[in-house]
């Protein structure tokens, strides 16, 4: 089978064999941590308040982020604004990362209408 070859960084080819031929034949060796099926149930648990502490938390640290570094900007202390807006900006790329994929799995609440909210 012909392979598309690229450069590496030596500048010599180096193939990669098809997709379709990968899947085949990766076999992930996937590690299982012993746990009893009722603790693992009781972990999985969802709940409305473990959601709103999260959800609610995350929010506020956005917010009190979002305030302090509108404050430094507004003070003229660039140096520390430059920290504050990039803490402002870690935290908020969350909200568009992680939580849409917990949020999209109907997780992160027990109430249904929640996660669609938040969402």
């Amino acid at each position: 089978m012909n392979c598309p070859t690229v450069a590496t960084d030596n500048g010599a080819p180096r193939s990669y064999p098809p997709l379709a031929e990968v899947r085949e034949r990766l076999k992930v060796g996937w590690y299982r941590c012993p746990i009893e099926p009722a603790l693992l149930r009781q972990l999985m648990q969802r709940s409305d308040l473990q959601g709103w502490l999260q959800a609610g938390g995350h929010l506020l640290v956005v917010a009190a982020l979002g305030a302090l570094t509108f404050w430094l900007w507004s003070t003229g202390r660039w140096a520390l604004f430059g920290v504050a807006l990039f803490a402002h900006g870690t935290a908020a790329t969350f909200m568009v990362g992680v939580a849409p994929h917990e949020l999209g799995h109907g997780t992160a609440f027990r109430t249904r209408w929640l996660n669609t909210v938040f969402l």
